[in-house]
């Protein structure tokens, strides 16, 4: 190995070592903001506990689940229903109040007794505030379907994203599961084939592999706990 070869070869094992440091120090910061997270207790999970993904196959029986669960949903519904409520309310306001009953007085000695009967029309007020709750509630409806339209427009493209990832990522786990190119690299190096820097750019293609493989799998992750977060 030349000198230039050598400085290089330096140069490369302090990037890694840096890098390394970086990693460390993230998941460190990580570490520390989920146990805040936890109330200051530690966390005992490990990687190998995280749960096996697999396909969603009832989409129309998920997004029913999240309907009847999800609170931003639950609310919309929740929206809608207070003004039909008070629609009916101010219905009932202009219906005319019938009282009736049996009255017994006494005046200086003598009692008179009798039935008594009343009608109280309410004002004409009444009935611009029953069209006013009217106007209301036809704009609420309205808008709670527009929020539904659009969650469920999400909801089905987070669905896409998932289905599509998860047969990606097993193709791509299968693949690199098959290499064991790193084994390989190390032998010719070991055995002169390779120089140290062909050995190092050669894993470094590898290793981005990796990389991607694992966003690709912390992105499943998100996706799942998206769909899901409503079973939480």
């Amino acid at each position: 190995m030349g000198i230039l070869e050598l400085n290089k070869a330096k140069v490369a094992w302090l990037q890694q070592q840096f890098a390394v440091q970086q990693l460390e120090n993230q998941l460190q910061n990580s570490i520390s903001q989920l146990e805040n997270l936890n109330g200051g207790k530690p966390i005992t999970w490990y990687p190998w506990e995280f749960p096996i993904l697999v396909p969603l196959t009832d989409p129309d029986g998920l997004w029913v689940e999240k309907l009847n669960s999800e609170p931003p949903l639950l609310q919309i519904r929740q929206d809608e229903l207070i003004v039909q409520q008070k629609l009916q309310l101010e219905k009932l306001k202009v219906l005319p109040d019938l009282a009736a009953g049996f009255n017994r007085q006494g005046v200086m000695g003598a009692y008179y007794s009798g039935v008594y009967a009343g009608l109280s029309i309410p004002l004409w007020g009444s009935r611009g505030k029953v069209k006013a709750a009217h106007y209301q509630a036809a704009f609420q409806t309205q808008n709670s379907l527009s929020k539904l339209s659009l969650a469920k427009g999400k909801f089905d493209r987070d669905y896409r994203n998932y289905s599509f990832l998860l047969v990606k990522f097993a193709d791509y786990q299968l693949t690199l599961t098959g290499l064991d190119s790193e084994e390989l690299l190390l032998q010719a190096y070991r055995l002169g084939e390779l120089s140290f820097l062909q050995y190092f750019q050669e894993i470094q293609f590898y290793r981005q592999a990796f990389d991607t493989y694992l966003e690709m799998q912390h992105q499943l992750y998100q996706s799942h706990t998206s769909l899901l977060k409503h079973q939480l």
